[in-house]
């Protein structure tokens, strides 16, 4: 009820997007110390499988489409164009602590791509910027095998789903097959 309470508040702004993700708890963060201390916890999976069902009945009956699991919208013209660039592998530039970047040649004979993201901490990420160096804390490269699979998981994310002659394009697998 607190929930869908809150879906409806939002509703009162003539908001044309929402986006309703479920808090996942990571270990080394505030929620991550108050769960371990037993002050925090996850919703059970299957009352999360009931919240996500009633606020997508709920958005929907409102007049929002789900073009994405955790994302509505009051028509297509108020998707978000932001997050389509990280389901459809367009390349981006992340600036600022713990952001991410993308960077992909996914039109050549074997797609390969590498993603990195910057320190997580705002004095981490200061001090490689002031000296003139990238401040990045990790990254990984992915080959085709990677991106293929990734792209099947991030289309099956949204409405718009994965075009299958453009995989078998782009990858070189055949998905029905």
């Amino acid at each position: 009820d607190d929930a869908l309470a809150d879906v409806e508040e939002a509703l009162t702004f003539r908001t044309t997007h929402l986006s309703c993700y479920q808090l996942t708890i990571h270990a080394r963060t505030r929620f991550g110390g108050a769960a371990k201390r037993g002050q925090l916890s996850e919703m059970p999976e299957g009352e999360q499988a009931v919240l996500f069902d009633l606020t997508h009945r709920f958005l929907a009956d409102a007049g929002y489409c789900a073009y994405e699991v955790s994302n509505f919208a009051r028509g297509r013209d108020h998707e978000s164009r932001h997050n389509r660039k990280y389901w459809d592998h367009t390349p981006y530039l992340g600036l600022g602590p713990s952001a991410h970047s993308f960077a992909a040649a996914v039109a050549s004979p074997r797609p390969a791509a590498r993603r990195w993201w910057n320190e997580l901490r705002t004095p981490r990420w200061e001090g490689p910027g002031a000296a003139g160096e990238r401040p990045i804390e990790a990254e990984e490269s992915l080959g085709p095998k990677a991106l293929a699979t990734e792209s099947v998981m991030l289309g099956l994310r949204t409405a718009t789903g994965i075009d299958l002659d453009g995989f078998t394009s782009r990858y070189g697998v055949d998905l029905l097959a």
